[in-house]
């Protein structure tokens, strides 16, 4: 036991997921805790039994491999053993300088669990967490005697394909520079443009096979700010951003963390491509405008938040973040210097402008309200009574005679 002062019997503040382990594979097991209140505690220990076949994974120091959540500090340590005479992994943490566990509820351990592939595929197996013991900062100790048991099914074999998620939190792990055979799940509404930065290089041939024949890219290729008469006015009445169509070259790539707009014809779920080079991190593009406005396109490789004023497109239309508004992984947003007024509802707007090889471009309110047959002008300002020229209405460039 990890503490040895008075013992009260609490409610479990421990909980397990089921799981669902390939036969001849490995998955997570994760510990969350639902504390009754924040900084209770400055250490703990507890105890796992797995069913025959299945272990915990180990490095290749033979050390057992664990992932501290969130409520540690940085001096808080983990001793990690199995106990061969009852047959339990046995974990004790503990902070040398007593600072206690932070937060009340979230993530306590991950730990990764593998199998030897001696069970059957659909098989259901018990595994139970137990003494569970934390220790207080007044010297108490709370024992929770409560077991927690939880399910390990056995799945379908593992087909040996790294496996990409835009739900997933971390990246699975990987060499940047080896090639693989990858499953990726990354939802794209048909006809709209998205944005994409993928985790590897792709080919012309990948593209198509992926996305579709007729699949469109574009990238950032700068920006323009409309100040109206008066340039020193700090907010904008409109925003145009520039791309330029790009087509992957038949010998080449575009580069794996490269960020760029995307259009389908038809809704994409999942993709798999073989035999990809693996790459890592985020190629940001960065430009200014003419006033020396800074500018930037960029990314997550995981699901993330995107920082307050990021402004990103959803539902073909365009939008700012709070900055708490989360993005799933493999997905781009701008972030300009220049910010429109989102209270206002004048014509203030950002526009999507193709400089070479498209015409037209998605065009709609920041706040993504739609023009409602209003017409505006190519910097985006509300023109009441248009007379002859170019003009955009609905999203479309309109000519009036």
């Amino acid at each position: 036991m990890l503490f040895a002062s008075c013992l009260a019997q609490a409610q479990n503040p421990l909980s397990v997921a089921d799981i669902t382990i390939p036969q001849n594979g490995q998955s997570e097991l994760t510990i969350r805790y639902e504390f009754p209140a924040e900084g209770l505690y400055t250490g703990y220990s507890l105890s796992i039994t797995l069913p025959e076949g299945i272990s915990l994974v180990q490095n290749d120091k033979g050390k057992y491999v664990y992932t501290l959540g969130e409520c540690h500090e940085d001096t808080h340590q983990m001793t990690a053993n199995y106990d061969e005479r009852d047959g339990k992994y046995k974990f004790g943490c503990l902070s040398l300088e007593s600072d206690p566990l932070t937060g009340m509820s979230g993530v306590l351990l991950t730990l990764p669990v593998t199998t030897d592939g001696s069970n059957a595929v659909g098989e259901v197996l018990q595994a139970t967490l137990q003494d569970a013991n934390f220790g207080k900062l007044d010297g108490q100790t709370d024992f929770f005697t409560d077991v927690v048991t939880f399910t390990i099914t056995i799945g379908e074999p593992d087909d040996g394909r790294l496996k990409f998620d835009e739900n997933a939190t971390k990246l699975p792990s990987y060499t940047a520079g080896e090639k693989a055979d990858v499953t990726m799940k990354r939802t794209i509404k048909g006809g709209e443009w998205s944005t994409l930065v993928l985790p590897f290089n792709l080919t012309k041939a990948n593209a198509t096979a992926a996305f579709g024949i007729d699949v469109q890219f574009a990238k950032f290729a700068g920006f323009e700010v409309d100040y109206g008469e008066d340039e020193e006015n700090v907010t904008p009445l409109g925003i145009i951003i520039n791309l330029t169509s790009y087509t992957i070259p038949t010998r080449g790539n575009m580069a794996g963390g490269t960020p760029v707009l995307i259009k389908t014809s038809k809704d994409i779920e999942e993709i798999k491509l073989d035999g990809v080079t693996l790459t890592d991190g985020v190629k940001d593009v960065e430009v200014s405008d003419e006033y020396k406005t800074p500018g930037m396109l960029t990314g997550t490789l995981v699901k993330s938040t995107i920082p307050a004023d990021g402004l990103f497109i959803s539902g073909n239309e365009f939008w700012y973040s709070t900055g708490k508004t989360a993005v799933k992984a493999f997905r781009c947003w701008f972030e300009l210097g220049a910010v429109l007024d989102k209270e206002t509802d004048f014509g203030a707007r950002v526009m999507l402008n193709f400089v070479k090889d498209e015409s037209t471009g998605i065009s709609e309110m920041e706040n993504g309200k739609s023009d409602n047959g209003k017409y505006y002008d190519l910097q985006g300002r509300r023109v009441a009574k248009p007379g002859k020229g170019l003009f955009v209405k609905d999203g479309k460039k309109v000519i009036i005679k």
